[in-house]
């Protein structure tokens, strides 16, 4: 498979605790509450921006 496969068409990778899946429209509220949390930029590399 090629990068570009990847990028198009990106895979699901699942473990008994924790699921990574391209993100949906569906996640959007989520993202904002949790972006809007300071903390966990500490690893981030980089600060918070402005979540409207």
């Amino acid at each position: 498979m090629k990068l570009q496969d990847y990028v198009q068409n990106k895979p699901v990778l699942e473990t008994e605790q924790l699921i990574l899946r391209p993100l949906r429209k569906e996640d959007v509220a989520d993202l904002k509450e949790w972006l809007g949390d300071s903390s966990i930029y500490q690893y981030w590399g980089k600060r918070p921006g402005k979540v409207t």
